[in-house]
């Protein structure tokens, strides 16, 4: 049933608003379909609590049409039966709030039509202003984008909220990508969208996929922030759980870009030596990568590898910056990391270990590796040398493969091979501060619980060195950098890990 409601609509934050726009009640299945036949620009269609079991997609092509449930997510479903994509938007300024998207799939869709199995957004400008928020995505299978594809918006660098279409609040769960050829495609998301505050937990690709990111596979520059991804499992040739794409010439997208801000990986597991948690042209800033396992132990399963934390064929368009690295349970190939700065490593397992045969020289800066665990067996009975955090293959020459700056590595002093390493640091830096600390300790907050900010006594503090763009970085908690007195000063150094010292100035009270 229709009727006017008289009244402003702002669909969520930075949407546009329309002054006049018509309500669609639906309560049925048939009441859903007859409100897509032809809905009016700036439409509303509001669904009651129920599970809406369709047999064929839903479509969309006019302007500004908002669908939203009228009593949440948790209870209000559009569900398919796994053989057909479930709502296909072509119109501009789409909005959707508060359903779950349940089975929906491609099996049914043409041979060149492989792309999100919930929602497909086709067009530039429906691309750039759609909104998806508060939905839920469980169990949505498609060869590009297991949840969604939207990938038409190009953008050649990262830009502002408002340029992107919006993904914002949504869960992802056991959502898959299929692709058996050569092309990566997101498990839950492929294409160009600002993504936030989002859930991906157990998204997938398939067994027999040959490349594939389990969670967002970027065509375009993008965005990501204070997103979790857990309890996924990275297998043979998976790429990572968020990278940058190919297109279907299997050509790296040349705009392919991703960057993740303040997020949190947990949980996840690496399960093949070809598998890495992050691919291509990506950059991570403020996030904790935490309790990564892995099963590969045995010859057979590595080829005498390691799984890695990052393979970059683009090092100079991707970053590892202000993150914390905390209780993961194997160690990550570092051959192919990108340039690292400002990072903490502890209770890790073997921590990073550098493998010779690959060609990438990482770069550390301001970084430290302080209370891992050591890593006894090694695949293929390789042999590794280092100390707990910090490994690599002994049949390699880690001194002509690797830049140290400003970093502290724990027992470094007292094991002659780290030494050698820390002194190709031309400043000395990181050869004095490792002694240091070796002798009074690094100065986290309270290493038993875990807070591993610094006090002000840290041997961390002001030991590191500034780089391009530290005027704009931040640490983990948001700070700035380079602080002295909890203001930014020109003269201060960066301190060394993942958090900057911060202190207010202030009066100071004592109590007799």
């Amino acid at each position: 049933m229709k009727s006017r409601i008289l009244m402003s609509m702002a669909f969520a934050a930075g949407l546009a608003v329309l002054d006049v726009g018509a309500a669609t009640e639906v309560s049925s299945v048939a009441d859903l379909y007859a409100a897509f036949i032809s809905p009016a620009d700036g439409e509303e269609i509001v669904l009651a609590p129920g599970t809406y079991t369709i047999a064929a997609k839903l479509s969309v092509s006019a302007r500004g049409v908002t669908l939203r449930s009228s009593g949440g997510r948790d209870r209000t479903v559009i569900e398919g039966d796994s053989t057909f994509r479930l709502l296909e938007v072509s119109g501009e300024n789409f909005t959707v709030r508060g359903i779950t998207f349940k089975n929906g799939g491609i099996e049914n869709e043409g041979s060149n039509d492989k792309g999100g199995g919930a929602i497909k957004v086709s067009g530039a400008a429906s691309v750039a202003s759609v909104k998806i928020v508060d939905c839920v995505f469980s169990e949505c299978t498609a060869k590009l984008g297991g949840a969604i594809f939207a990938h038409d918006d190009v953008h050649e660098d990262y830009g502002p909220r408002s340029a992107y279409g919006l993904v914002s609040c949504c869960t992802f769960t056991r959502c898959a990508s299929e692709w058996t050829d050569m092309w990566n495609a997101g498990g839950a998301i492929y294409g160009s969208l600002w993504v936030e505050d989002s859930v991906f937990d157990a998204c997938d690709v398939s067994a027999n996929a040959s490349r594939g990111q389990t969670s967002i596979a970027a065509t375009s520059h993008m965005t990501v922030t204070n997103c979790v991804f857990k309890d996924q499992t990275l297998r043979s040739n998976v790429r990572g759980l968020v990278g940058t794409t190919f297109n279907n010439r299997n050509e790296d997208c040349p705009h392919g870009a991703v960057r993740l801000l303040g997020c949190t990986i947990a949980g996840n597991e690496l399960a093949s030596s070809s598998a890495g948690l992050f691919f291509g042209r990506v950059v991570i800033d403020r996030c904790v990568v935490s309790n990564t396992t892995t099963t590969i132990n045995t010859e057979a399963e590595t080829g005498g590898n390691l799984p890695s934390l990052y393979q970059s064929p683009d090092r100079s368009a991707s970053r590892i910056t202000s993150s914390l690295f905390v209780d993961n349970q194997c160690p990550f190939k570092m051959g192919s990391v990108p340039a690292v700065v400002n990072c903490t490593f502890v209770r890790n397992v073997g921590g990073l270990a550098y493998y010779h045969e690959d060609s990438a020289m990482p770069v550390i800066t301001n970084c430290v590796f302080w209370g891992n665990i050591e890593k006894t067996k090694w695949p293929w009975n390789k042999k590794y040398k280092g100390v707990p955090g910090f490994y690599w293959y002994e049949g390699s020459s880690l001194g002509d493969s690797i830049r140290l700056a400003n970093t502290v590595i724990e027992g470094g002093s007292a094991n002659a091979d780290v030494a050698a390493i820390l002194a190709t640091d031309a400043s000395g830096a990181s050869a004095s501060l490792t002694a240091l600390a070796d002798q009074k300790g690094p100065g986290f907050k309270n290493m038993a619980t875990g807070d591993w900010s610094l006090k002000k006594a840290s041997v961390l503090v002001e030991g590191g060195v500034r780089y391009d763009g530290i005027d704009a970085m931040k640490d983990l908690a948001g700070h700035a950098r380079c602080l002295r007195s909890g203001a930014v000063d020109p003269a201060a150094l960066p301190d060394i890990g993942c958090y900057e010292f911060y202190s207010i100035p202030g009066l100071t009270i004592r109590l007799r």
